[in-house]
């Protein structure tokens, strides 16, 4: 991603109706343009947004407009230590625990059946 889309992806989500309903996520996108507009540096931007957003998502049952779930996936690319230390704070049984690299997860479960729990909690979140 380019610091050009990355104003484009934070424009569309400023817009979007359900975002304008929300105060924390609009303070979420209005600080990240602000940062975007003083630096050149905007995979540090990303790396920043993702993390709020992703935090917004663990503190609102995973649940945000399609547009934060588009910021989501385009700013995740160094994200993933991001994301195992979120889901390890979630502190769920059936995960025993997280293996981040740049832009992946291993999840380590237990047992099959408790892989194939999570497996469909993380199913059913992405629907």
């Amino acid at each position: 991603m380019q610091k050009d889309e990355l104003w484009q992806l934070l424009s569309h989500a400023y817009a979007d109706d359900e975002v304008k309903q929300d105060e924390s996520l609009q303070q979420i996108i209005f600080q990240s343009a602000k940062e975007l507009d003083k630096t050149t540096d905007y995979q540090l931007i990303c790396m920043k947004l993702n993390q709020a957003l992703s935090t917004y998502l663990l503190t609102n049952h995973l649940k945000a407009p399609k547009c934060i779930e588009q910021l989501l996936v385009k700013t995740a690319k160094y994200a993933g230590s991001i994301v195992a230390a979120h889901i390890d704070e979630l502190n769920i049984p059936e995960i025993v625990s997280t293996l981040a690299g740049i832009n992946n997860i291993m999840i380590i479960c237990q047992s099959d059946s408790d892989a194939d729990i999570v497996l469909q909690a993380f199913k059913a979140i992405s629907e």
